[in-house]
This record gives C-alpha cells, structure tokens and sequence, in this order.
C-alpha cells in the first residue's frame, strides 16, 4: 500500500501516461467524479466488490484459540472493517484522482485529453485490471512490473486462499461429524496422528476452487462467491432472529446491541442483495440450501441431538393451540377417543397396544399407564421409561407412555384415570386386557381387577376391555432362553407387577415351532387381517360407543375390505321385523356402513342343556379355589338370585357362539355389573361365558354421552 500511494504521488512516466496514469490533474478529478454508465448496475459491481469484505467470518473461524471469543470477535471485526473500509475509501480517492477512465495506450491521446476512446480503449480505470500495478512506487523505475505491488496481491491471495482453504475442510468435516446430513460422514473421516486432518474435504475444496476458477471471468465468479456468501449470511442471521422468535431459554446472547429485528432486516437483506446480483447463482443457492434442509429432516435425532430451535416453535404452537381448545364448549361433532391404556409393560402387551394404537391413530390419543411395584430406582425407572419411548417409536406407534410405583394396582389405575392428560388431551376410555386367569390367581388380585372396572365407571369414563383366546402377555416368550439377547441389552421387563396377567404359554411346548407361533401371536395386528366380518353385537345404549369403535377398526388399512355387521336382541318376538328397520334406519343416519343387521329375538326361551352345564363347570371350579365356606355359600345365593339374568347372558352366547364363531372380530356392548350387589367371581363368569374361544372380542361400554350425531 505504502508503494502504491508513494507511486500516485510521483510523476507519471511516458508509458504510465500512455496507459492512463495522468497524476492529480484537475480534469481527470472532474471526469471521474460524475457517473458514467457503461451497462454495469450498482448492484452488478457490488456482486463483484462483496467477495473482498468476506473476510469478516475470520474472527468466526478463529474462536477456538481466542480466549474471550464473546468480547474479542465483536471488536476485532469491526476494527477489521473499519480499517478495510477506509483503506479502500483512500485507495479509491487516489485512483480517481489520478487515473482517466479510458486510455489508448498512446501517449499523444493523453497529453493532448483525447475522450474519443471509452468502452474499445483497453487502458485505463474502467477496463485495465492492472492499473494499481502501473502505479506503484518502483513502476516508476526502469522495472517493467513493481514487484511489489504483485507480492503483496500474491501474499494477500495466498493468505486467504490457504486460509479458506484449510478452514473450510475442517469446518465441513465438523459439519459430517454432526451427522446432520446424510450420506456426508465419507468427509468426516480425520486422518493423522490426532485423526483430525480432513484429507476427504482437501479434496472437495480443492475441486470446487477448480470449478470456479475455470470460469475465467473474474466478474461471474464474483457473483456465485457472493451469493454463496451471502446465503450463509442469510441463514445465520435468520437463524438467530427464529430462535429469538421462539423465546428459547437457552439463547441468551452476550452482545449488548443483539437485536433480533436486526437479524431479520439483515437477512432479508442479504436475500434481496441475491437476486439482485444475480438471479440464477441466487436460485442455485437457495435450491441447494432448500435441499441441504429436507435432507436434515430424515437424520435420526438421537445421532445430531443439538436441541433443534423448530422444537421450541412447536412447543409454543401446541400450548397456543391446547389454551385455545381448552375454551371451546364441548360437541358430540368433535368427539374423539383418548384412551387411557392398562398396558403395563407395552413390550410384553403387544397385542394390546397395537390394537388401542389402531383405535387412536387417526382420531385420538393413546396414553400408555405401566403400574409397577416400587419402590424403583430413579436410574432405572428413567433407564425404562427411555426404552419404551425407543420402542414406541421403533414400532411408529404414537402413544404417551407413563410408569408410575403403587403397591396396589387398583389405586395406581384411578391416579391415572384423576391425572393424566391436560385440557382437552384428556381420556375418555380406560382399555385393559381381559384377565384370564382370574380363576387361579388370588382373591385379592381378582378383587383389584374388579375394582378397576368399577373406578372406571364411577369417574365417568368409558371403558374397553379386550379378550384374546391365547392372552396379551408375551413376556415369558420374550425372557426366554430362546430370545435371551433381548434380556440381555435391556432391562426393561424387569419390572411385571402389572395389571394385565395374563395366561401362561403352556400351549406352545414345542420348542422347534415355539418362537415362530409367539413372534406370529405377539405381531397379529402389525400385519392386515385376513377378510371377513366385523360383529357388533349393540346390546344396550351406551351413547354409540359400542358402534362408533368398530367403525373406526373398519376404515383402518388392518381390517380394510371387512364387512361390519350389527346384531340386537329383542324381547318381542313380534317386533322383530319392526326393530331391524329402525336399526337399519338408525345405523343409515349416523352413516355407518354395514352389510347385514340383524336382530335376535331374547324371549323366555332357556338356554340349551350343554351351555348350562359348561357354565357350572365353569362357577364349580371357581368355588372349589375358594376357602372360605362363607364366600362359597354366598355365590352359591347370587347365582339364586341372578338366575334369570344368567340365563339371558347364556342364551346371548349360544347366539354369538352361532352367528359370530367365525368372525374376524367380535364387539358387544360390556354388561355393568352392579356394585356391592354382583361379586367379581361371578361377573368374571358372565364375561367368560360370553367370549371364551371366540375370536378377539372387545367389550366396550359408553358412559352414557353421545359420540354419534345424525349432523354432519
């Protein structure tokens, strides 16, 4: 710089004169100091002067040998371009003031101020890319180059060029460390004795150099370095202004003067400043980061867990969104089923699970609740409740999962029914697997299953509870000899104090077929479902619940191309024409597509011998597992004194027995048993007696409220 400005101040030579180096003239201030418009926009010569002020982003690469990198790169960049910027104010006052626009190169033309050459000269301010060269202190001299002038432009170039160049490469390969793109972490393999030289990224950086510098026009390079730059501009400052937008928490900037109107105004600036330059290089840009973005959206973000600020946005849209349904007034029209799900253990209950997930998945919530005996460890109890979240959604089921301690399983159930949801994410269905050995399991765990049912109905709830003939419970398939790799890298079926216990596997003693029979049992509703029927079986009014389930399984892609049909029981033999065609009329205005309806006629008629004596098999060895005369004696007066309504529930089983045997699925309305008038031994019987070796049957049963409307 110092030989430049020493150069501008000396006389010219004859061959600087000739090639436009006049000195400071009066008439080549007055010329250069007014436009002249060549067809180069403002914007244009920006384009091409933006590269050069690039260099703010050095302190930036610098941060981690700063000591206070908060204090020092504020000031540092901005001493650099204040210092920069009047250097080039000077050096642009000098070249005006002593350089013509255009030159011929012959002398004649400029001693005597010849203007008829402009865009044709090849000498001179605007075309001559060499005129800080000419000017320099030792042009003056006999020297054809000022040597100089040339190693301060190759010091100057190879200093950034080295310089990006080795920053660049590591900065990407911090950028594939993260793995926050996919199929980038080729460029993240360090090499060296520290194994942090990114060979790899050398390699592209040195192709990409290439790439631009065959483009062999300075100006067109000029435009894609500097929207590239400027498009990484755009997204830092976006960035900062989004996750100020947000509220995060953990931004908390140390720059005094950060303003996040700043951020945006700048960002949209640097956007404008784009197209502005030039439109295709400015559309590359934004192709490449548009693709750069979706392909960040398919990495795992357990792998890149930065704590992404578009969470924070979509805490804030759903706590607008749940205040502003917590206000709206309650409607039949926007009733939707968040069941609350005694699942226990979700991995050992797949069955279970998948088939509440089926019920919610499009329409609802689903909130898994795992009563566990405590006391457990707080390690362990978080170890386990990281499982199931990994597990949930390794089987894309969307479900909140939750595992309390309480000794009694009864108890933990209602604090669950009492607390979980918020606003209107709230259940509405409590869904429990059948209890199938309530004959061989003790009073007290019989009593507690019961008591569930009672709590449900008592806090208002609906409830479902789902039998299959071979049982929800896997676990013993899972913490088998034949699976032990799963018990070995988990422990989460450690804890099984739950409330569904099911039957054990005795079933499958073949070892040679046993895991294919469990793997095909445990995956049943994972896959879709043979074609067949659905069968409802409406036997009470419970708000339509018992019709609007089955509709929801009918549109699921599971039991897609099944027929649903409903089946009712009257008293009134001589009704029974008269009743199909209002339920037929009933079903055609809540819409509910159905192939068939049928209603049974449920007069006085007894049911069979052989039903009869399956029923007193069944309450026979129930009786003889309880001890207590006195508990004996009185089921044997219940079964006195509901003797009529133990009939009517054996004839409804000869008929769901002889219309629904081969059905794919089975729904009936749940019976209510009466409370402190009907023992848990006996309520058990009636629901076993309905649904034993029948296909998977759900039980469910409305609270009363309306979830099928006639209005659209």
């Amino acid at each position: 710089l110092i030989d430049y400005f020493v150069g501008a101040i000396m006389s010219p030579t004859d061959q600087q004169l000739a090639k436009g180096l006049a000195g400071f003239k009066p008439y080549v201030i007055s010329n250069n100091l007014y436009p002249r418009w060549d067809g180069f926009s403002f914007f244009g010569v920006f384009g091409v002067f933006f590269p050069s002020v690039t260099g703010i982003f050095t302190g930036a690469s610098m941060s981690a040998d700063l000591q206070d990198p908060a204090t020092a790169i504020p000031k540092g960049t901005f001493l650099a371009i204040g210092t920069t910027s009047l250097t080039y104010a000077v050096i642009i006052l000098f070249t005006g003031s002593t350089i013509v626009a255009y030159s011929s190169g012959n002398i004649n033309d400029t001693l005597d101020n010849n203007r008829t050459c402009y865009g044709s000269c090849p000498y001179g301010l605007i075309n001559d890319y060499q005129t800080m060269a000419m000017t320099g202190g030792l042009s003056h001299t006999s020297l054809k180059v000022d040597p100089l002038i040339y190693a301060g432009i190759f010091a100057a170039t190879l200093s950034s060029g080295l310089g990006c160049y080795t920053a660049a490469p590591r900065i990407f390969k911090a950028f594939a460390d993260d793995n926050l793109i996919p199929f980038i972490s080729w460029f993240g393999r360090g090499y060296g004795p520290s194994k942090t030289d990114p060979r790899h990224g050398y390699v592209i950086t040195f192709i990409i150099a290439a790439v631009f510098i065959a483009i062999d026009d300075v100006n067109t390079a000029g435009y894609w370095i500097s929207n590239f730059y400027l498009g990484a501009f755009f997204m830092v400052n976006f960035s900062l202004f989004y996750v100020s937008w947000v509220s995060s928490l953990s931004f908390r900037p140390s720059f005094k003067y950060y303003n996040k109107w700043v951020s945006l105004l700048v960002g949209v600036t640097c956007i404008v400043l784009m197209f502005l330059f030039d439109t295709t290089s400015a559309a590359t840009v934004c192709a490449l980061t548009v693709f750069i973005y979706i392909s960040m959206l398919f990495v795992n973000p357990v792998k890149a867990n930065w704590g992404p600020s578009t969470e924070e946005q979509f805490f804030n849209i759903a706590r607008y969104l749940t205040f502003r349904l917590n206000v709206q007034d309650e409607h039949v029209k926007h009733y939707r089923p968040m069941i609350l799900l005694l699942s226990g253990n979700p991995t050992n209950r797949t069955t279970l699970v998948d088939m509440a997930n089926h019920m919610t998945k499009r329409y609802g919530l689903l909130f898994l609740a795992h009563i566990a005996q405590g006391p457990i460890p707080f390690r362990t109890k978080d170890e386990i409740i990281h499982k199931q979240k990994q597990w949930l959604r390794n089987e894309n089921i969307n479900a909140f999962y939750k595992l309390i301690e309480s000794d009694s399983v009864s108890v933990g159930a209602k604090s669950f029914m009492q607390a979980s949801g918020i606003g209107k994410f709230t259940p509405n269905i409590v869904m429990l697997g059948y209890k199938s050995n309530w004959q061989s399991c003790d009073s007290s765990t019989l009593s507690d299953y019961y008591q569930i049912i009672h709590s449900v109905l008592d806090n208002n709830f609906s409830i479902i509870i789902f039998r299959l003939k071979e049982g929800h419970d896997f676990s013993a398939y899972l913490e088998s000899q034949h699976n032990s790799h799963i018990r070995k890298n988990s422990n989460i079926y450690s804890v099984s104090k739950t409330v569904d216990s099911q039957q054990s596997i005795n079933d499958f003693t073949d070892l040679a077929n046993f895991e294919p029979k469990m793997d095909e049992l445990a995956n049943r509703f994972k896959t879709k479902q043979t074609k067949g029927t659905i069968d409802v079986w409406w036997i009470y009014d419970d708000g339509g619940l018992t019709l609007l389930i089955p509709f929801i399984l009918r549109n699921s892609p599971l039991w897609a191309g099944s027929k649903l049909r409903v089946f009712s029981v009257t008293k009134n033999k001589l009704e029974i024409s008269t009743e199909q065609d209002s339920l037929k009329l009933l079903l055609n205005k809540f819409r509910i597509p159905y192939s068939a309806v049928r209603v049974l006629s449920d007069s006085d008629q007894m049911p069979s011998e052989e039903t009869e004596n399956e029923f007193i098999k069944l309450m026979s060895k129930s009786m003889s597992a309880i001890n207590d005369e006195q508990t004996v004696e009185s089921l044997q007066n219940e079964l006195i004194h509901f003797k009529d309504k133990t009939n009517r529930y054996l004839r409804l089983r000869e008929h769901i027995e002889q219309h629904s045997r081969n059905s794919t699925l089975v729904v009936m309305t749940l019976p209510i048993p009466r409370k402190q008038v009907v023992s848990a031994t006996l309520y058990m019987a009636w629901i076993e007696t309905l649904t034993k070796d029948m296909p998977p049957f759900l039980l469910i049963r409305g609270n009363q409220s309306n979830v099928l409307t006639f209005y659209c």
